[in-house]
């Protein structure tokens, strides 16, 4: 289930014996966790029967912790953190494949992950799923606008989705935004203008607006925002801006047709699924060659500026006259 799912599905009561907590959010990993534990907390022996494992432990003692029996309470809680077994211990007699036929009635047991593990795909009768994984901007906007609501505060839906994208979907960042745009509200409304005015823009949602100004061969707003996002031209900056828009279009060109699932792919490229599906959805308006020829130029003009032959004003300038010449852009300005 997605982790939006969880609180209705938690509505009843039951709980089963073990969760499966995974995906890239940290802030869905962390809620969901919260939302798995909060009947449990409410025990006056609650500590009592809580144990973690996250770092250098052995999964024989997660399993034994399991086992035991809840101290004054009904249900014992044991919570492991970056869990990632192999698959030779997921099958037969290993102890988390034996622990999963047979969970104990009395124990919780909440695995929180980070990334992929073999736990889904070789114990996915035995466990149920959270999947914390980016969501969609548009759910994204809706919670937004509820965090907002449960402050006493309005946030319109063109509001949301502003700051949805200022952050590209990160919702560990949202909220600590959402704080800061609360506390700076004080009841009534946020507007566009306190997100522009207080939430300062996601690298890569800047490089996402500057090849958004490319796509509309409008080269002079692309150098308007570039100019914005290098601030002074600082080589070490510029050289990182560089870097994003290089790997920015090599995202493009391997997205562009390929046959993995999303998936597959944000574990391939070190991205979130969001991140591969608005790739795809971007490099189906270039051929795939543009988009090589773009993530060169890229690549070209940070090692020409770092080698002293051109400036960092010079590099960037011949970046995107040089990506709107490819992608079919007309001229313009410079920076």
């Amino acid at each position: 289930m997605k982790f939006f799912q969880l609180k209705s599905k938690l509505s009843g009561g039951e709980l089963a014996p073990i969760y499966l907590v995974e995906g890239g959010d940290a802030f869905f990993r962390r809620k969901a966790e919260e939302l798995l534990l909060a009947p449990l907390r409410e025990s006056e022996c609650f500590d009592l029967n809580y144990v973690v494992f996250s770092e250098d432990y052995k999964l024989a003692d997660a399993v034994a912790a399991c086992r035991q029996l809840p101290f004054l309470a009904e249900k014992r809680a044991v919570v492991v953190r970056e869990c990632y077994p192999k698959a030779a211990e997921l099958e037969g007699n290993a102890p988390v494949a034996a622990y999963a036929l047979d969970p104990s009635p009395d124990t919780l047991l909440v695995i929180v992950n980070s990334s992929t593990s073999e736990i889904r795909k070789k114990l996915k009768d035995a466990v149920q799923f959270v999947d914390c994984s980016t969501e969609e901007p548009e759910v994204v906007a809706r919670w937004i606008s509820g965090m907002f609501k449960q402050r006493g505060i309005s946030c319109p839906h063109p509001v949301a989705v502003r700051l949805c994208g200022y952050c590209r979907a990160d919702m560990a960042r949202i909220d600590g935004e959402v704080e800061k745009l609360a506390a700076y509200c004080e009841g009534g409304e946020v507007t566009v203008a306190d997100v522009d005015e207080l939430v300062t823009r996601d690298t890569e949602y800047q490089v996402y607006e500057l090849s958004n100004a490319l796509a509309a061969k409008n080269p002079a707003r692309a150098l308007e925002i570039l100019g914005d996002l290098m601030g002074k031209h600082d080589l070490g900056y510029v050289s990182a801006v560089l870097a994003t828009l290089y790997n920015f279009f090599k995202r493009l060109y391997v997205s562009a047709g390929a046959p993995e699932s999303d998936r597959t792919l944000s574990e391939y490229l070190g991205v979130k699924e969001y991140a591969v599906k608005m790739s795809r959805k971007t490099a189906a308006a270039y051929p795939p060659s543009a988009l090589k020829a773009a993530a060169e130029l890229c690549r070209s003009a940070d090692v020409d500026m770092k080698s002293g032959k051109i400036s960092a004003a010079a590099a960037v300038n011949s970046v995107v006259l040089g990506i709107s010449a490819v992608l079919g852009g007309k001229g313009g300005g410079r920076v």
